[in-house]
């Protein structure tokens, strides 16, 4: 196992890194666009507010962070399988997982009702088409 530990730290740290680098990237990307709304790159609908798009960013960006931290944790915990760090490892993967969960249910839920939207938008504006002709 000493042959690979420099790996599995070098593993632990990217991970861990990483998480947080797409986390944080997501952060400032969403306060960016709040402040300077007007070149955010895709708002297709008008009644969907920015501020929902940006809430659904975010989230998937803290979801997808959370993940590579939850890798990060894992591999600490196989390479020091002590049991206070099975203890640290299972509250902390308990702890980001429902976080993820519900980030991520909540992440549905907004994404389905600018779906909703868009499809109602797209519904008048075909009635209105028919009825000019």
């Amino acid at each position: 196992m000493q042959v690979f530990e420099p790996f599995v730290n070098l593993a632990i740290v990217l991970f861990r890194l990483a998480g947080f680098c797409i986390i944080v990237w997501g952060g400032a990307r969403t306060v960016y666009y709040f402040l300077m709304p007007s070149v955010y790159p895709t708002v297709k609908n008008t009644k969907t507010s920015l501020g929902e798009l940006l809430r659904i960013e975010l989230g998937q960006k803290i979801v997808f962070g959370l993940e590579f931290l939850v890798a990060g944790d894992i591999l600490l915990t196989l390479k020091e399988p002590e049991l206070n760090e099975l203890y640290r490892l299972g509250l902390l993967v308990v702890i980001r997982t429902l976080l993820s969960y519900f980030v991520g249910r909540e992440v549905k839920e907004s994404d389905v009702h600018i779906h909703q939207m868009e499809r109602e938008a797209l519904a008048k504006s075909v009635q209105k088409a028919q009825a000019k002709k």
